[in-house]
């Protein structure tokens, strides 16, 4: 079975205060350079809500929305099914998400839980309660992992209350595998470690750490970074989104891979605001936003480093647009699906979950 999982790129603002611009209309995502995708991008559903983290299976696209709902659709397109509704089973803050053969796995941060739902009967288990701001979750043959934010104040600089912890998919008593970091948010995951990112936004005492997945010491993979918003693992390589502060440096994301020797690569410099990641099977593709000219656009670079490529453009002219771009992402070896979102100062709210050929 074939499984993606998307990180939530937090939404950008493209316009300062109330300020209102006068643009008239988008342009359709272009595949710009795609040699396995002659089809063009297309729509597979339309909800009036953000995308906080999108996952596929073999047969169908999952997404959280900022309404805290998570909804499937098939690959091919059609009326979305509603799997979980807020008002019955979970709070109003989705952002992790995972997808496995038996069932879809989230965190809910506003209410402090672990959960899974079966695919086969519907039934939604309560897999950890009482966790300090779950945030990020991914999923191996045996186990949940997740990272707990905890305390979240205006004075993150002195909160050690974070952590990352497992349990078995069956259920039973969490394990702690990282304990006392400070404001854990991003997770990744390869065959023998779990890494997170650690430390609170806008700040450069952000670090990727790693740490086994039965447990032991954590190491200090990379430090002295800002905001990360996304991570991506694969053999002991760890691919990151640095979205750089202007108080901090220029108003520059990045993509950067660290390795667990401490290696250390920027692979794409030139983002004005990074989004989210995922990894395909010989790359990264990952979303970038630029405001001159505004467009989105949605990149590949190769596992090795080398040039990235923009696999779609967007050039975009939202009329009195207050908020645009690709807010969560997943690919694998053929096919790219990506939410595109905004929000205008009149309240009007646009979602589409679309997809394109993403083979290189």
């Amino acid at each position: 079975m074939k499984y993606a999982l998307a990180l939530a790129l937090i939404v950008v603002s493209s316009g300062c205060g109330g300020g209102a611009t006068e643009e008239t209309e988008t342009q359709a995502w272009e595949l710009s350079a795609n040699p396995g995708g002659a089809a063009p991008a297309r729509r597979l559903a339309a909800p009036d809500s953000d995308f906080r983290a999108i996952v596929f299976d073999d047969d169908h696209v999952y997404w959280s929305s900022d309404r805290g709902q998570i909804w499937r659709v098939t690959k091919q397109g059609g009326w979305p099914e509603l799997l979980v509704d807020p008002s019955k089973i979970s709070g109003q803050y989705i952002l992790g998400l995972a997808v496995d053969d038996e069932a879809i796995y989230w965190t809910d941060l506003t209410r402090g839980t672990v959960l899974k739902r079966s695919k086969r009967d519907g039934i939604v288990t309560v897999l950890a309660s009482e966790q300090n701001r779950p945030y990020r979750v991914v999923v191996d043959g045996t186990r949940v992992y997740w990272t707990v934010q905890g305390d979240f104040s205006a004075n993150m600089t002195s909160a050690k209350t974070g952590a990352v912890r497992a349990v078995d998919k069956r259920g039973g008593v969490p394990v702690t595998l990282a304990d006392k970091e400070q404001l854990p948010t991003e997770l990744a995951m390869d065959d023998v470690s779990v890494y997170f990112a650690s430390g609170p936004w806008g700040d450069r005492n952000g670090s990727i750490r790693r740490v086994p997945k039965r447990g032991g010491a954590v190491q200090v993979m990379v430090s002295d970074q800002s905001t990360i918003r996304a991570l991506a693992a694969r053999g002991g390589n760890v691919y990151f989104v640095e979205d750089r502060t202007p108080a901090l440096s220029p108003f520059r994301g990045a993509l950067l891979r660290v390795s667990v020797d401490g290696a250390y690569a920027v692979l794409d410099p030139d983002v004005s605001i990074a989004g989210p990641l995922t990894l395909s099977g010989n790359g990264i593709a990952y979303s970038a936003l630029f405001d001159s000219p505004r467009r989105a656009e949605i990149r590949w670079v190769p596992i090795d480093g080398s040039t990235p490529w923009v696999l779609l453009a967007q050039r975009t002219y939202r009329r009195r647009a207050n908020t645009i771009g690709v807010t969560a992402i997943a690919v694998d070896d053929k096919m790219g699906y990506w939410g595109d979102f905004y929000w205008d100062y009149d309240g009007a709210r646009s979602g589409s979950l679309m997809a394109a050929p993403f083979a290189r």
